[in-house]
This record gives C-alpha cells, sequence and structure tokens, in this order.
C-alpha cells in the first residue's frame, strides 16, 4: 500500500534519552521547490550491528503493543534525515507492521548507520483524479481545540472521544465508549475531508483501537510526569472518494491530526491495480 510523509519543524534528537518536544508549527514533506514528497517503504534489519546501534540512537526494535514503541520508532525513524544538528523534521511515519516503517519525507532517507533495509523509495505522485475511490489506512490523533477557562487567548487540544465521554455522566461513560468511538470518530474524519479534498461514507469506513499514549521522557522510566507527552490514537480504514485532487495531495503531505512526531497522522493509500475505482 503506497503511503504518504509529511514534515515538522521539531529539531534533531540531541541525545538518544530525550526525545524532541512535540513541534510548535506544521511543517510538510513536500520539498521546498514544490516538488513531490518521498514515499520509502523500510524494514529494520536484523543483524548485530543494528541491534547494537539501535539503542545508542534512543531506540531498540519493536512495534505493536509496546507503549514505548512510538518513542523508538521517532528515533530509529530521525536517524534516516537528522543530517545536521539544526535539521527540523520534514517528513511523516507510521509503523507497517513488526519493525517495518513508511515514511513520505522532503528529502530521500538517508541510512547511514544501516539500519534498515530500504525496500522502496520513490517520489509520491499517485495517479489521482477527482471522483476516484481510493482504498486507504491512517493512524491518527483526532483532537477538538478549546479555548482555556481561565485564559481564553490560549487553545488546548482534547481527544475527541475523552471530550465527548466528559459531556456525560460517570457512570453512563463505559455504556457509551463504543458509540463515542464510532460517531466521533466519523464526524471527525467526514470534517477533515470537507476541509482537504476527499469524502467517505458510513459503511465503507473502519474505526477502531482507540488507545491512549504516554512518552515517558527518559528510558527506562514508566512514572507518569507532568511533561511527558500523553495522546490518544483511532484507526481508520476503508474507502475515500476524491473531491480534490490538490487539496487531498497537499493534506496528506501536511498530515492528519496531532501527534505527528510520534508516528501518527500519516495517510496510506493504496493506487494499485483493482484498488482504485475511476469515476465515470
Amino acid at each position: 500500500m503506497p503511503c504518504t510523509p509529511t514534515t515538522d519543524h521539531s529539531p534533531a534528537p540531541p541525545h538518544a534519552d530525550y526525545p524532541p518536544p512535540p513541534p510548535q508549527h506544521h511543517a510538510t514533506a513536500r520539498g521546498a521547490d514544490g516538488a513531490p514528497p518521498f514515499i520509502s517503504h523500510l524494514r529494520l534489519r536484523q543483524t548485530p550491528s543494528a541491534g547494537a546501534l539501535a539503542p545508542l540512537l534512543g531506540a531498540t526494535t519493536g512495534t505493536g503493543t509496546d507503549p514505548d514503541a512510538p518513542r523508538r520508532g521517532h528515533h530509529l525513524i530521525w536517524s534516516l534525515f537528522a543530517d545536521r544538528a539544526d535539521r527540523r523534521r520534514d517528513f511523516l511515519w507510521t509503523a507497517n507492521g513488526p519493525d517495518a516503517f513508511v515514511t513520505l519525507s522532503a528529502r530521500p532517507p538517508d541510512d547511514r548507520h544501516r539500519l534498515f533495509h530500504i525496500d522502496a523509495s520513490e517520489p509520491f505522485e499517485p495517479p489521482l483524479a477527482a471522483g476516484d475511490r481510493v482504498a486507504f489506512r491512517l493512524h491518527a490523533n483526532p483532537v477538538v481545540s478549546q479555548a482555556r477557562d481561565r485564559r481564553p487567548r490560549r487553545v488546548s487540544k482534547h481527544d475527541i472521544i475523552t471530550n465527548v465521554l466528559r459531556q456525560h455522566p460517570a457512570s453512563e461513560r463505559h455504556r457509551r465508549f463504543d458509540e463515542a468511538v464510532q460517531t466521533r470518530g466519523f464526524s471527525w474524519l467526514t470534517a477533515q475531508g470537507a476541509a482537504k479534498g476527499f469524502a467517505v461514507e458510513p459503511g465503507e469506513v473502519r474505526i477502531h483501537g482507540y488507545r491512549r499514549h504516554e512518552i515517558a521522557r527518559r528510558r527506562g522510566r514508566r512514572h507518569r510526569r507532568p511533561d511527558n507527552p500523553r495522546y490518544a490514537t483511532l484507526d481508520f480504514e476503508g474507502v475515500l472518494k476524491v473531491t480534490d485532487r490538490t487539496k487531498l495531495l497537499r493534506a496528506i503531505a501536511t498530515g492528519f491530526g496531532s501527534s505527528r512526531t510520534w508516528g501518527c497522522g500519516l495517510m496510506l493509500i493504496r493506487t494499485g491495480a483493482g484498488a482504485i475505482r475511476t469515476a465515470a
């Protein structure tokens, strides 16, 4: 399934034990000259040298249900793009199976540490047109922004499921959880599409995998700290209809939702034979 990366402006990790803070503004995987981004499919090498070097980058192997996987993936992927100390993030990434990743980036990945097998890396220029129906998959941190009570000029972000459940008594939240995931998740995706060049229909999107995450600031620490990044994720997969090719490709290169530093927001689309149906 071809995928897309994005950029962000968080600095390269200064030390293995301290992942950089989430970016303060959005970046894009598209090059400064408007060139298309690069889509790359990567697999972590299962070699002694890769296994020895990964921990020095602040990462060890493993994805899936491991709570530390987003932090480790962040460091591993940074190793492909941090060519100088002041480099800002210009890529998106997502896990694509155990020790497998997809990136969308303004520059091709540079595996100087020989940590990865790069199965494919090419310009992301999918043959899309308005009316096309495309299979997609998205691991995202959907949020809603709200003004702070005591500082109305400042906004804070809340995950959409927790935000809607807080409107109900605590005794009802468990019963309403599944409904909230489906209805609020779908309405968030619909709003994203209306602004970003695609449309989705009920019954053609599966929404699942709600999970809360906390990123430990230091490797090995598991206790909660006030400055630990915390976020929640949902997985979306199904079929979308392209309504505006330019808007959709721009959105893919920028990412969807928040927490893109931690492997969220990269929409993967499938444009191979039989996976795309073009409107008459």
